[in-house]
C-alpha cells in the first residue's frame, strides 16, 4: 500500500530522528536554543550544570522578550534567583 509506505518513510526521515535529538536533555536543550524558547533552553542548561551557556541563553531570552513586559519581568526574576543576572 502506498500510503503505509509514505508513512513509513515520512516517520523514518522525520519522526525518528527527531526523538533521537530529543532522548536527551542535552539535545533538547540544544533544540530548544535553535528555536524561539530560550528560556526553557537556559532552564535545561541550568540542570546540566552549564551556568555560563545558561547564562548567554538568558540574556538572548531576555532580548526577545523585551516586546513582552510581564514575560520580560518573569524572566528576569527567575534569572536574578537563580544568580544568571
Amino acid at each position: 500500500m502506498k500510503s503505509t509506505r509514505e508513512l513509513r518513510e515520512a516517520l523514518e526521515r522525520h519522526a525518528f530522528p527527531a526523538f533521537d535529538r530529543l532522548s536527551t536533555l542535552r539535545g533538547l536543550r540544544d533544540e530548544l536554543a535553535r528555536s524561539p524558547d530560550l528560556f526553557w533552553a537556559a532552564h535545561a542548561s541550568l540542570l546540566l550544570g552549564e551556568r555560563e551557556e545558561a547564562k548567554q541563553l538568558l540574556e538572548r531570552a531576555l532580548k526577545k522578550a523585551s516586546r513582552n513586559p510581564e514575560f520580560s519581568g518573569m524572566v528576569r526574576e527567575w534569572g536574578r534567583r537563580q544568580g544568571l543576572l
